[in-house]
């Protein structure tokens, strides 16, 4: 366990997603999904920080 809040989880996966400018999870109630085009968010996050 991570011990980690999911409300804290989503308000980080927001933030990554405002700061890369692109949507990395399509939300639905039974919880979040990588969409297609970012099936990989660790590339995304080294191409941010490159």
């Amino acid at each position: 366990m991570l011990h980690i809040a999911p409300s804290s989880v989503a308000r980080h996966i927001e933030q990554l997603e405002q700061d890369l400018g692109t949507v990395l999870f399509q939300r639905s109630p039974q919880g979040y999904v990588l969409t297609t085009g970012h099936t990989d968010p660790c590339r995304a996050c080294r191409i941010r920080n490159e």
